[in-house]
């Protein structure tokens, strides 16, 4: 887990995994919902279930276009 990039997680919000390869939509999710939940974001499938198996996340929003991989598979 990169702990820098999760410093700002708090135990007292749920949290969120945002899979999504456009770092624009990464910042526009973020921005949108930090004040409500732990927002972490990921750009490949690979990172993402190695974030969720460490942080358990509540729920996952997923980018089903993601240029380098088939989301759906």
């Amino acid at each position: 887990m990169n702990t820098e990039m999760n410093k700002h997680l708090t135990k007292t919000m749920p949290t969120v995994l945002l899979i999504d390869d456009d770092p624009s939509i990464q910042s526009a999710v973020k921005l949108e919902l930090l004040s409500h939940i732990n927002v972490i974001a990921v750009s490949s499938l690979r990172e993402a279930l190695e974030e969720s198996s460490l942080l358990k996340p509540k729920a996952i929003l997923l980018d089903i276009h993601l240029a380098s991989e088939n989301s759906l598979s």
